[in-house]
């Protein structure tokens, strides 16, 4: 970096990682193994008739040039492609046939992750991934090295405070470590390996019994609940958090690893829940919504802690929301965790809505604090949902024909898009008017970018 760059709070413009194109081409080696798999299998017996060579030779040929190719437009792309950290905006260049540029703005920069696939991993890189709010707003820098990339995110994170000076290896406090044999011991204390399980034996035990073996084919659809445990031994272990300057650092994944930044001022939900055979380990699974990542985005990416005891929730709320774990209002909190039945000090869903909900009307209700709307739902599952007054953006009213005559309403809360569905179900008609007044002055004032993003809707 030159002199002026410095000053300027500018890189030059840069090649990614020289491993890049080789990296990129892997996905390309894995078809063309297949593709000779497949081939040799369909074409064994006749190669052997005209001589193995004589029968594979040209397919190994068209292989090797393909592979020659795609190697080619690979390493051109990696010459071509290249990116500049500005003093405003983080730019990148690629394109062999037609050039595309993409930029995203430091203002609008709302999260900055690292992610270390398997074989990246291999060779110590990693990948920079960039995003703000919206669609087609994720900007990848493939390949860079584990050191630069962590370095980079640093700077980024100085910038964005105001300062132009990379963060180089700042201290951040480890605050918890989700054991792996809690990981997999609450993976076995849910319905889906007993579900996928007797799916499976269910028709084995019909084959064998009737020897009508296509009873089989009914078996596969129950393979896929076996992803579930994929999951959770893949994406949920070795799940690590530190403290951050501005919210928390997570990491986990044991194949590829990911390495989040949570600003906490980009937290908009919180939802802390509670499986029915969870209850005699007084486990919990804490997820929550974040503005920059959208509907689709997989869920472990909107995960706090998989599997946590009380203490750990407290110290995991605590790095995302200091206020609501002090205390009015962690014994709010802890009283809708711990409770059968909704506490006396919430507002509960009255007794003519037993008709909507008869297992759960008595388990529903909400209390409002200084600091966030909290939700308490579900018998079985317990859910408590904090929905901090700034992190709402709309309040939706709804009340069917059937809700009308019982002077009943169902009340929807809009954050960002994520996991989280703020929802109070089949509120007393008079409460529910209460709240929202209650409500609108907490969230109608103006965000960082100086406009409202509150509407009020009913239907």
């Amino acid at each position: 970096m030159t002199t002026q760059d410095q000053s300027n709070g500018t890189h030059p413009w840069t090649r990614l990682h020289p491993l890049t194109p080789w990296l990129r081409g892997g996905v390309a080696l894995v078809v063309v193994v297949g593709f000779i798999v497949r081939s040799l299998q369909e074409n064994y017996e006749e190669a052997l008739a005209v001589g193995l060579w004589a029968g594979i030779g040209p397919i190994v040929g068209v292989i090797a040039v393909v592979l020659c190719v795609a190697t080619a437009y690979n390493l051109i792309w990696w010459r071509r492609a290249q990116y500049r950290i500005g003093s405003e905006a983080v730019e990148l260049y690629t394109g062999v046939f037609h050039r595309r540029s993409r930029s995203i703005r430091l203002d609008q920069l709302e999260a900055i992750d690292i992610v270390y696939p398997l074989v990246a991993r291999i060779f110590g890189l990693a990948q920079l991934k960039l995003e703000t709010a919206g669609a087609n707003s994720v900007l990848l820098l493939s390949y860079l090295s584990a050191k630069h990339a962590e370095s980079l995110r640093g700077e980024l994170l100085g910038m964005q405070a105001g300062s132009v000076t990379a963060q180089e290896n700042p201290v951040e406090p480890h605050l918890f470590t989700v054991p792996a044999a809690w990981t997999i011991r609450a993976y076995f204390r849910t319905w889906e390996p007993y579900v996928s399980l007797l799916g499976i034996t269910i028709p084995i035990g019909v084959a064998i019994g009737s020897q009508t073996w296509e009873v089989l084919i009914f078996s596969l659809p129950m393979l896929g609940l076996g992803r579930g445990l994929w999951k959770h031994l893949v994406t949920e272990m070795g799940f690590t958090a530190r403290a951050n300057v501005d919210g928390i650092r997570l990491t986990h994944g044991l194949l590829t690893q990911v390495n989040q930044s949570i600003p906490r001022a980009r937290i908009t939900a919180v939802s802390i829940r509670q499986r029915l055979w969870w209850r005699r380990t007084n486990w919990w699974r804490i997820t929550f919504n974040v503005a920059a990542y959208g509907a689709v985005e997989k869920q472990q990416r909107n995960l706090l802690v998989p599997v946590a005891d009380p203490a750990m929730a407290w110290v995991a709320l605590s790095a995302i929301m200091p206020s609501i774990t002090s205390g009015a209002n962690w014994q709010v909190l802890t009283a809708a965790m711990d409770s059968a039945l909704v506490p006396t000090h919430f507002v509960a869903t009255p007794a003519r809505a037993r008709v909507f909900d008869p297992v759960t009307w008595g388990c529903q209700g909400y209390a409002s604090t200084s600091e966030a709307l909290i939700v308490r739902t579900g018998r079985f599952t317990r859910t408590v949902t904090i929905l901090p007054h700034d992190g709402i953006h709309g309040i939706l009213l709804r009340a069917g024909i059937w809700d009308r005559r019982r002077r009943l309403v169902t009340a929807h809360f809009h954050t960002s898009m994520g996991p989280i569905a703020g929802r109070i179900p089949h509120m007393d008609f008079d409460a529910a008017t209460a709240l929202l007044a209650q409500e609108v002055p907490l969230i109608s004032a103006p965000t960082a970018s100086g406009s409202s993003r509150l509407y009020v809707a009913a239907g």
